[in-house]
């Protein structure tokens, strides 16, 4: 019994062995694609060493910790009144759970009021630890205002020159609205955050306009306003002599632009991106086949997703050019054949139709790039052609086929050959099986 097990173990490790070499050789032999993490999707990471011999980086998905998390359903109403319903409270945010609610008024700095500090026209309201933080005296609120209240209330004559500069009237600011008041301005300005802007930042043709708090919220560097142009100002003024050659390349001479109209002088191009609406266009948006490009939409004014171009096959291009890795099974399933040059420019593999394999153009040579296969690369059923491989174009290891076994057929233009009959044997195209000249079985095919 010891034995089979000792026998047994020593086949798995040997076949683990031949597995580790021959994923040292593939590795030698593959040039990988340098994937950083903007590479992957959102949900993705890298692994440095993915795929099933690990010889390359590839996108993996992040691993979800809540699928080890056993949640219990918890629902809203099972909250009590101290709690909130949180659908991301629990075990690492996987499970919903009810979460204490927020103490807001740990931050809050109370002032002492107690009832007896309040006033005749003030009501105390003590604090509940939630909703209001501070115990504090308010103000009493009026009676509700009756329909014909109006009549039997008699208004102070206000009036607008009564306000203040910060005030404006209401006609019905006052009691019930019956009466017009004077009320404080809204302040805008308490939403608007402003740069520190100061006197000695304007320019020679600019004016410090402080801010007053109101209508003016941000103090800032305006142009100085020019004097308003008289009809007959043009014959008092006198122009600088302005030419073309003046003015600079996104710039043109306007006759006149100058001093109300008198002069000429160099204005700026009117941009023609000012009257183009663009679509938000962002990087994330663009598909594998697209580029994004910042300048690539209507007029170069909008961003936009461009088709990528690749250039035309050149030599040294394939050098360039980073392969997805093909398998040989994943071209079975799409019933197509495996290439290892039927990419493009022939620089990398891909499953290609079954009767494309018979397309070898004349100048193919120059533009593949060929793996480099020795003699002692070849298996003991194997021999080393040079001109084997790719429209026989690169050096191959061809698979010797026994007699009746099945052949491939050599085509025009000499595709890839991986498998050859014996010396003495030839492919029957009939058959497609490598036999004798002479068999008795095909007696049509004597002639080969």
């Amino acid at each position: 019994m010891l034995a089979w097990k000792t026998l047994i173990f020593a086949v798995l490790f040997a076949g683990a062995a031949v597995g580790t070499d021959d994923c040292k050789e593939l590795c030698s032999r593959v040039r990988c694609r340098q994937l950083e993490q903007k590479d992957c999707k959102f949900n993705e990471v890298v692994q440095p060493k993915g795929g099933k011999c690990g010889c390359c980086p590839i996108c993996v998905p992040k691993p979800n910790p809540c699928l080890t998390v056993k949640c219990r359903s918890v629902e809203k109403d099972e909250c009590k009144e101290n709690e909130v319903f949180d659908p991301v409270g629990g075990i690492n945010g996987c499970c919903s759970a009810c979460v204490p609610k927020p103490d807001k008024c740990s931050l809050v700095r109370c002032a002492n009021d107690e009832e007896e500090d309040c006033k005749e026209n003030e009501v105390f309201e003590p604090a509940d630890g939630y909703e209001r933080c501070c115990s504090k005296c308010v103000s009493k609120t009026e009676p509700e205002c009756e329909p014909d209240i109006c009549s039997r209330v008699r208004c102070a004559q206000v009036k607008e020159t009564d306000c203040k500069d910060n005030e404006y009237l209401d006609p019905n600011g006052g009691y019930c609205g019956c009466c017009n008041k004077c009320l404080p301005k809204p302040n805008k300005c308490s939403l608007v955050r402003c740069a520190n802007v100061k006197e000695e930042n304007c320019k020679e043709n600019e004016v410090f306009e402080p801010a007053d708090g109101y209508d003016r919220c941000c103090s800032a560097c305006v142009p100085k306003t020019e004097p308003e142009c008289e009809p007959d100002i043009c014959s008092r003024v006198r122009c600088a002599q302005v030419k073309e050659t003046d003015c600079k390349y996104n710039e043109y001479l306007d006759p006149n632009g100058g001093y109300c109209g008198c002069c000429n002088k160099c204005l700026p191009k009117p941009s023609k991106c000012a009257t183009v609406r663009c679509a938000n266009v962002e990087e994330k948006d663009c598909k594998e086949n697209q580029a994004f490009d910042p300048k690539g939409g209507i007029y170069g004014c909008c961003s936009a997703c461009v088709p990528i171009k690749e250039p035309e096959c050149e030599p040294g291009f394939c050098e360039l050019v980073d392969c997805r890795q093909v398998t040989k099974a994943e071209c079975k399933r799409k019933n197509q054949t495996y290439d290892p040059h039927g990419g493009k420019c022939g620089c990398c593999p891909a499953c290609v139709p079954k009767s494309a394999e018979e397309k070898c153009e004349k100048d193919i040579c120059a533009r593949v790039l060929c793996i480099r296969v020795d003699k002692e690369d070849c298996k003991i059923n194997q021999i080393y052609d040079p001109k084997g491989g790719y429209c026989g174009c690169c050096p191959a290891c061809i698979t010797q086929v026994r007699e009746g076994k099945k052949c491939k057929q050599p085509v025009k233009g000499g595709s890839p050959l991986t498998e050859r009959c014996k010396r003495g044997l030839y492919c029957n195209p009939r058959t497609n099986r490598c036999q004798k000249p002479c068999d008795d079985s095909d007696s049509s095919d004597s002639s080969y």
